[in-house]
């Protein structure tokens, strides 16, 4: 409670005041001394109910505890030092290729602070700003067909970074406007990119328990570093971060976009489910959800992790009390969907309008037979070479998308069946309803496949990979923050 109330303080104090609005509800801090008061009071209040350790002092030890983790300490190096590359070059990128004629009006001139300003951070900023609008009559592009949390926390970091404060004395409305909404689109940079960093911890953590040590593998590298002296490359956690940082369409993970969310809440409701956790693991499976509509599919999965601790209960044949709250918490992601798409019942007066706005972006189950007719006849007709020549990044994500499903009966003999059922729901049906468009980003949020990867490649198949992703991912950084499509 005192360090959000810090963090309020910085953002009164440098922004002229903290207001955010969700719904009818409004929360303001525009008071400096007011939040002073009651940080004051809290502190207070903690010392006398805790004297020891004092509040710096807790503090002080759980940084230490966070970055003294070795999972910390992987995380960081492979999650900033990839991101902040992507964000370079896509900067370089823009003041040397420059965007396309046609591309949308800059929201500031600045090509730097304009970087988030790209394709669908603009449906984000949208809801951020103004909330969910529906217009039963307009055919085409609607914001309903994007789901809540990811604009919500854009919403509440951009009131922290002075979204809506009081506007400067000398301010003009244009000047206001635009601080507005570079503050709402920061702070979604700022999301994707803790969220990132956050999801490889826990996909080291997941990965240690989950992937082999490194004798099983089939690798005579030496011997995996110890979980209490850190990690190397010798370590098939370590090359799954590695690769995931390096993976092509990992460029997402570095824009504002629900990716390293989604990834984020899927790692943490895998990770605190298998051990039990249930309200971390019931708070990370709705917020994934809520992030995107496949969110829901995550339920299926954990209810099979449910089953398997239910019966490894030792002295039972069934523990029917792990059964019955872990039943409750797996269902916690496709309840969120339930209600968001609930909610938008209530403001457009249509049932899951969320799938019916996605039509427009050309997502429209076909069925399996007619979409895989439509793909062979195309093929037929025009040959694989014109298809890789005129749709070379629909290629690109088709190898991804084709990549992944490969690997599922590995990830299910090796990992585990939910966690290869976790990738097929996930990339099944997209490949159903708009063919391989978009699917490399989905890809990327896959983590049983580049779990499995890691296990698999050794450390010099594992830099080479990565290397070449590497350039790949800087390249595709070079088309999307340019304005160029990479569906």
């Amino acid at each position: 409670m005192s360090a959000l109330l810090l963090v309020v303080f910085c953002s009164a104090t440098l922004h002229n005041g903290f207001r955010v609005t969700f719904g009818d509800t409004r929360i303001s801090a525009t008071s400096v001394w007011r939040v002073v008061v009651l940080l004051l009071v809290t502190v207070g209040v903690r010392h006398a109910l805790v004297r020891r350790p004092s509040w710096p002092a807790d503090a002080r030890q759980r940084a230490q505890r966070f970055w003294r983790d070795p999972a910390t300490r992987v995380a960081w190096a492979t999650s900033w030092s990839t991101r902040v590359t992507v964000l370079v070059a896509a900067y370089f990128a823009t003041l040397i290729i420059g965007y396309p004629s046609g591309a949308a009006a800059p929201v500031t001139e600045h090509k730097w602070l304009n970087l988030p300003a790209q394709w669908d951070a603009m449906w984000y900023l949208s809801i951020a700003k103004d909330g969910y609008r529906y217009d039963p009559e307009l055919v085409g592009y609607q914001n309903v067909a994007f789901f809540p949390a990811y604009p919500m926390l854009m919403r509440t970091g951009g009131a922290l970074l002075g979204a809506q404060g009081r506007p400067e004395s000398d301010e003009t409305y244009p000047e206001m406007s635009e601080r507005s909404e570079l503050s709402w689109l920061w702070a979604g940079m700022l999301i994707s990119l803790w969220s990132f960093f956050l999801a490889q911890r826990y996909l080291f953590r997941l990965g240690r328990e989950l992937v082999p040590p490194l004798r099983l593998a089939g690798h005579t590298a030496g011997v995996a570093v110890s979980a209490s002296r850190g990690a190397s490359l010798d370590e098939p956690a370590t090359r799954a971060l590695v690769l995931l940082a390096a993976f092509p369409f990992a460029l997402f993970f570095s824009a504002v976009y629900t990716e390293a969310l989604f990834l984020l809440a899927s790692l943490g409701a895998f990770y605190h489910y298998r051990h039990r956790e249930w309200i971390q693991a019931a708070l990370w499976g709705a917020l994934a959800g809520l992030a995107r509509p496949n969110g829901c599919f995550l339920s299926v999965p954990l209810a099979l992790i449910g089953i398997a601790l239910a019966r490894q209960t030792p002295g039972r044949r069934w523990d029917v009390g792990t059964l019955m709250i872990g039943g409750l918490v797996a269902a916690a992601p496709g309840l969120a969907m339930l209600a968001h798409t609930a909610w938008l019942y209530g403001l457009t007066g249509e049932w899951f309008v969320w799938a019916q706005a996605q039509k427009a972006w050309g997502r429209e189950y076909l069925g399996i037979q007619e979409s895989t007719a439509r793909f062979f006849e195309l093929l037929q007709s025009k040959g694989p070479d014109h298809l890789t020549r005129a749709w070379l990044f629909a290629f690109l994500n088709a190898v991804a998308a084709l990549g992944a499903l490969a690997c599922c009966w590995p990830v299910a003999r090796r990992i585990g069946l939910p966690y290869a059922v976790f990738v097929l729901l996930n990339l099944a049906p997209p490949l159903f309803a708009g063919g391989f468009m978009s699917t490399g980003r989905m890809v990327s949020t896959l983590f049983p496949v580049f779990l499995y990867l890691g296990w698999r490649l050794s450390p010099a198949a594992c830099l080479q990979w990565a290397a070449i992703g590497l350039l790949l991912q800087g390249a595709f950084a070079a088309m999307h923050f340019t304005w160029r499509p990479l569906v």
